[in-house]
């Protein structure tokens, strides 16, 4: 069988108007099951999930969690407790600026005994 020139041009043409948008489901997929919470749905709710290039957020979402674990590891506190107390998604999109602070102020109040340099 063999395709002529016109079906070919039609096969082109969904590959251009459909890629796009499935690319970008993927990164809406992603952002649900890593970073979901309110501050996501407040996003969605600004911009088009299926029309809209989330990449570039979804790489600042990751990037974040990063951080945060960075600059934790390398606290007073990071030290002190030998692994990470905090999911990957309170670390990186907390519904409110200070649950990762109140989490570590509980975590701390506790006075865990376990050190990795005492």
């Amino acid at each position: 069988m063999r395709v002529g020139e016109q079906s070919l041009n039609c096969i082109l043409l969904d590959c251009i108007v459909i890629q796009p948008s499935t690319v970008y489901l993927s990164a809406v997929h992603i952002l649900e099951m890593k970073h979901h919470g309110r501050r996501l749905d407040r996003v969605f709710q600004q911009y088009s999930k299926h029309m809209t290039n989330l990449w570039p957020y979804l790489r600042f979402r990751d990037c974040e969690v990063l951080e945060r674990g960075q600059a934790f590891s390398q606290s007073f506190l990071g030290k002190y407790i030998s692994f990470d107390p905090l999911s990957e998604h309170l670390w990186g999109g907390p519904d409110s600026d200070r649950q990762v602070e109140i989490a570590l102020r509980w975590l701390e109040s506790l006075g865990i005994p376990q050190c990795v340099q005492c």
